[in-house]
């Protein structure tokens, strides 16, 4: 996982897009919600694997999603 200025720039973007519309509450569950599902070893493994296609990273993500989440949330998770 990077680390430095550009996580920290993603984070307050989507911190000022929560903001902006107005779902703070929603974004801050749905953010929990994903964290614990990106935290499985193996899905990470598959998501970092730079042989992967973006397209079967984010298949694997909305498989593995058993909720829908706010679509902010969605794209900032497809990054």
């Amino acid at each position: 996982m990077p680390k430095g200025a550009v996580p920290g720039r993603d984070a307050e973007a989507a911190l000022t897009l929560a903001r902006a519309s107005k779902n703070l509450d929603r974004w801050r569950t749905d953010l929990r919600m994903v964290s614990g599902i990106t935290s499985d070893p193996t899905l990470r493994a598959r998501l970092e694997d730079p042989n992967v296609s973006s397209a079967e990273k984010h298949a694997m993500l909305d498989r593995t999603l058993t909720v829908q989440v706010d679509p902010g949330v969605l794209h900032l998770l497809y990054l």
